[in-house]
């Protein structure tokens, strides 16, 4: 998967992205993809210095839940979906009506 999206963005010089799988593991650390929940591993990348979030498009994919906390959390640091461009967009695979824990 690596190198085909590697492959994909060549070319491409601002865009990056990373995998992040939910439950670490060999197949995981061999991939050197993210492991855990998102709001343990990404706040970091996000927060890196000299990237404003403003110049940012977060494109969020998986359950109904995670996708609407993490809209909700990007939304309270100004990032809008309905902004003009864009700066965010969702693909919710399952669980689409699931609400974001209280905690988010």
């Amino acid at each position: 998967l690596a190198k085909a999206a590697g492959a994909t963005v060549d070319g491409m010089p601002r865009f990056e992205w990373r995998a992040c799988i939910s439950e670490a593991g060999d197949a995981a650390a061999r991939a050197g993809a993210l492991c855990g929940r998102l709001d343990a591993c990404v706040p970091a990348l996000i927060s890196r210095e000299g990237v404003p979030l403003g110049a940012c498009h977060f494109h969020l994919v998986g359950r109904g839940d995670m996708v609407a906390e993490w809209s909700a959390a990007l939304a309270r640091l100004g990032v809008q979906a309905d902004a003009a461009p864009a700066r965010l967009s969702t693909e919710v695979y399952f669980a689409h009506r699931e609400p974001p824990a209280d905690s988010a």
